[in-house]
């Protein structure tokens, strides 16, 4: 029988971030989607950040003064279908000093010369929209895009405390031979299913399930393994005081920390 390692253990952080691997590695993906869609929605409004938009929109009180629009650029899409327009407007603050600035409108198209509503928190001309516009294209997609991420966000670090709560049993836990239940490829052949049953420290035993890549050391001692036998080269860490809460994990994968 093969010799177990003592508590407390070195894990290594791949076998613990195996834990939950098709989650972690999809949370981390469209984490990764929703950082590089905002980037490029950014780029394309020069990096203008919805700061201005958030000061305007939660101002206790806003001045205004009249303005004129100076010019009018029309946005496309990739099949010429309108998406918005960047309106630059011209207005004199109660300063004396004549600004220039531009906004944003999905719907609100002006002509060159018109006359509009500029509107500037009290005091700070130089935050100043068009009423009824946007400083920033951020302003109007911004809280779907930080729902996205915080979702995506939240998925990554449950994976991470699911990954962690695998390296505190593997290190800390108690260890136990195993054998093999019951075994049937999953995920196209690219993983297994493994059923296997281990005795807890009172003696009695208990079954749990865990998926197993196929081409790790765990996957091949697996096997390499007759259903009813012990898994050699694998063993089961558990919580002493919750034993549902296991880990097969290869012999590799563990050792005895040094001193």
């Amino acid at each position: 029988m093969q010799a177990l390692p003592r508590a407390p253990r070195s894990c290594r952080k791949g076998a613990a971030l195996a834990t939950w691997r098709g989650f972690g590695i999809a949370a981390c993906m469209v984490l990764l989607m929703v950082l590089l869609l905002g980037i490029a929605l950014l780029a394309a409004d020069d990096f203008r950040l919805p700061r201005a938009d958030w000061l305007l929109d939660t101002a206790t009180r806003l001045d205004v003064a009249p303005g004129v629009i100076v010019d009018v650029r029309i946005e496309r899409d990739g099949h010429l279908n309108v998406t918005g327009f960047d309106c630059t407007y011209a207005f004199t603050a109660p300063d004396g000093i004549r600004r220039q600035d531009h906004c944003w409108s999905k719907a609100q198209q002006l002509a060159i010369g018109a006359q509009v509503q500029v509107e500037f928190a009290d005091g700070e001309p130089q935050l100043s929209r068009i009423a009824g516009m946007h400083r920033a294209r951020s302003a109007t997609w911004w809280p779907i895009w930080a729902t996205a991420a915080l979702a995506a966000l939240t998925g990554v670090g449950l994976w991470l405390a699911r990954a962690y709560r695998t390296w505190v049993i593997a290190r800390h836990g108690r260890a136990a031979p195993v054998r093999l239940v019951a075994l049937r490829p999953a995920r196209r052949g690219r993983s297994l299913h493994v059923r296997y049953a281990f005795a807890d420290g009172s003696g009695s035993e208990r079954e749990a399930n865990q998926h197993v890549w196929r081409r790790t050391s765990l996957g091949l001692a697996v096997l390499a393994t007759a259903p009813g036998a012990p898994i050699e080269h694998a063993l089961v860490v558990h919580d002493e005081n919750n034993p549902r809460r296991c880990r097969l994990l290869s012999t590799t994968d563990v050792a005895e920390a040094s001193a």
